[in-house]
């Protein structure tokens, strides 16, 4: 199977949000997605044609470490493959 992995698209935020109904009993998924102005940007997805099969999020977060400086991380979360395309890495 060919994929393309590529930045979400907002066409893609429907199929993005069914992806994510089908793997989590988590309904508050797509509006906790839907604060962060850049998701298209931080969002990437594994499609093949116009079918998005996983999808993962990362949000930049700050941090005070053990000597209490400030510093940045990314947070990685929101992961989902639909169960026929997994065992493809598509999400390592």
């Amino acid at each position: 199977m060919t994929y393309t992995l590529r930045t979400l698209a907002p066409a893609d935020e429907a199929a993005v949000h069914a992806l994510w109904a089908i793997c989590f009993d988590a309904p508050h998924l797509p509006a906790l997605h839907a604060l962060d102005s850049d998701r298209h940007r931080r969002t990437f997805v594994a499609a093949r044609g116009d079918r998005v099969d996983a999808v993962v999020c990362y949000v930049p977060r700050q941090f005070r470490d053990a000597h209490a400086r400030v510093e940045r991380v990314g947070g990685i979360g929101n992961v989902a493959t639909r169960p026929e395309a997994r065992g493809h890495g598509l999400v390592r």
